[in-house]
């Protein structure tokens, strides 16, 4: 027992410890520069193996200290580094087992009490059976393939999930599909210089809408024949010498409206929402004079539209020129909604490319017809597949190249390498076969933050990939964030969050704070830091992201680094001092006890 404990604290025994120690560092350090954090904290810091060196070196420094036992006073620091290393060791161990790490995505006016974990939860449910399984993944940064999780919620059923993609690639894809209830439709565009195919797919409103270059594509379910008759027929809104189209964008949700000089006075509800617009001024010539817009004249040079925004909190302000799109934002100082608002004037020389629009339908009995708008006039006639129509602009002709009665849309996902790991722009996905009876029967792809329901075997199933979701117990209301950039470039400079922290189990707590990205918030066990932000399809800031920890271990690492610099502090500076006061004190011992002597010689 006695050689055992002699070599588990011996020099050699160190020196091969820490060496290795070192080489595992070096190497970590080159792997984390070319896939990136997640990566080696999943191969290297969290794996069974480091931890195993760690404790190696924790009982290889306790062995050490004990050799010495009982300790002298010039030991005390080495004995004060060798007990910084155990405590920091300690401290690492607390950090990893109860740690927590995670995110709390905000937008601009969202409260949440809540964070969203590292961890990934893989949910299955049944509603109609009561039934819910939920997983927890731990898969890494790597590709993987086999049977990664099972879900088995009846003898005879099993979900398994058999590829996992860290980074993946989607590729969508409008495929013909009888379960689906929507319409999709092929499209072959083509001028002198330019062909290319895009699909329409219908959606639940009964209306899609996409914007292609200049062009506007729409595609309509008409409910019956005066429908049909009203869409052949019906002039479009430049013809009815309408005022223009407002389109608006909050949080991801888009309208498009039109508007004409009858509207102005009304309030007008934004479908699926609880705001609306109201107290509308149309100028044909906008002009900004003692500091309010005024019409300088009846000529449509500068056509804008101004109007109220009313929301649950309160209402806003908006104007929108027709000429400068970007106006409004550029000029508009502080919001809540931060409302992307984009007015279109109809008029043949203001923007009448804008107008080009191509309209599509589909009636009960899955005819097609089509509507072309221009500046100019209007075409009309039912669709054959197969068949070129001409728009009557841009020298362009399109083509219904196939049609799909029963649509659904494809997503395939194929591994991603991304050029910086620590920030992929891609989301890890799932693959997921059914079997019933043994028999492979549905396959799904599933993306994560995705909420996908599957019809298997005649019942609804609901899956979803999602982080692990952490209650804070108190919560974080994102009043702003800003992002500051550098002089002359859109690039990213600094991020502010401004919040409010409201926690009523500690008094009622109101708060106010910033967050920046050298000034996190912390309260009770969490700590909030600025991470990054959110921004909407154009690219504007809309909210913040900011990063979440608690780590009880923390305390113990400080206190550990802290005990190995008085260590070292106290073996190579403080025992030189020590050591010539003692040599001092000594040699003054000894001149005391000689001086009797002298003088009893005399």
């Amino acid at each position: 027992m006695k050689k055992l404990s002699s070599y588990l604290g011996s020099l050699k025994l160190g020196i091969v410890l820490i060496c290795l120690f070192a080489i595992v560092l070096i190497v970590a350090t080159f792997f984390e520069s070319s896939y990136g954090t997640r990566a080696v904290q999943y191969s290297i810091y969290k794996t069974a193996w480091f931890g195993l060196l760690l404790i190696l070196i924790a009982i290889n420094v306790t062995f050490a200290a004990l050799k010495k036992y009982p300790w002298k006073k010039h030991q005390v620091g080495f004995v004060i580094t060798h007990l910084g290393i155990l405590v920091m060791i300690v401290g690492s161990f607390i950090s990893f087992w109860f740690g927590v790490e995670g995110n709390l995505p905000l937008y601009n006016n969202e409260e949440k009490d809540y964070m969203l974990s590292d961890e990934q939860t893989l949910t299955l449910e049944i509603p109609q059976k009561n039934i819910s399984l939920t997983k927890i993944l731990n898969l890494g940064p790597y590709v993987k393939k086999g049977a990664l999780a099972t879900f088995s919620p009846d003898p005879t059923t099993e979900v398994r999930v058999d590829t996992f993609l860290p980074y993946a690639k989607v590729e969508e894809s409008i495929v013909e599909d009888k379960t689906s209830n929507y319409e999709g439709i092929k499209l072959h565009l083509k001028n002198p210089f330019a062909a290319f195919d895009q699909w329409l797919l219908m959606n639940e409103t009964g209306n899609e809408e996409l914007q292609v270059g200049p062009a506007t594509l729409i595609f309509k379910k008409l409910k019956d024949a005066s429908s049909l008759h009203s869409f052949l027929h019906t002039k479009t809104a430049s013809q009815k010498n309408s005022l223009g189209e407002l389109k608006l964008t909050i949080h991801n949700q888009h309208w498009t409206l039109p508007i004409s000089s009858s509207e102005l006075s009304k309030t007008i509800p934004l479908n699926g929402s609880a705001f609306k617009l109201k107290n509308f001024q149309y100028f044909s010539d906008a002009q900004v004079q003692n500091g309010k817009l005024v019409n300088r004249s009846e000529t449509l040079t500068n056509p804008a539209l101004q109007f109220v925004l009313e929301g649950p909190e309160g209402s806003e302000k908006y104007i929108s020129f027709t000429n400068f799109p970007n106006f409004s934002s550029m000029h508009q100082k502080t919001t809540v909604y931060n409302a992307k608002v984009e007015f279109m004037a109809h008029d043949s020389h203001v923007h009448s490319s804008q107008q080009h629009t191509l309209y599509l339908a589909v009636t009960p009995n899955q005819k097609l017809y089509y509507k072309v708008s221009s500046a100019k006039e209007n075409r009309s006639g039912e669709i054959v597949v197969g068949k070129s129509y001409d728009t009557g602009w841009m020298d362009l002709t399109f083509t219904a190249e196939q049609f799909f009665p029963h649509a659904t849309k494809k997503s395939s996902f194929s591994p991603f390498i991304p050029k910086d790991p620590n920030n992929p722009k891609a989301l890890p996905a799932l693959h997921l076969s059914f079997f019933k009876n043994g028999t492979l029967t549905h396959k799904e792809w599933l993306e994560f933050y995705e909420n996908k329901h599957v019809v298997f075997e005649g019942e609804h199933y609901t899956i979803s990939y999602l982080p692990k979701i952490l209650p804070l117990y108190f919560s974080l209301h994102l009043k702003q964030f800003e992002m500051g950039t550098d002089p002359g470039t859109n690039n990213p400079a600094t991020y502010k969050s401004h919040v409010t922290l409201k926690d009523s189990a500690a008094g009622g707590i109101v708060q106010d704070h910033l967050v920046t990205m050298n000034e996190p918030l912390t309260h009770k066990k969490f700590t909030f830091y600025q991470s990054s932000y959110q921004n909407d399809e154009e690219g504007r800031p809309i909210g913040s992201v900011l990063s979440v920890m608690y780590d009880p271990g923390r305390s113990l690492k400080y206190a550990g680094s802290l005990l190995i610099v008085l260590g070292i502090l106290w073996m190579f500076f403080f025992k030189k001092i020590y050591m010539e006061a003692a040599q001092e004190y000594l040699k003054k011992k000894e001149t005391l006890k000689l001086k009797p002597e002298e003088t009893h010689a005399f």
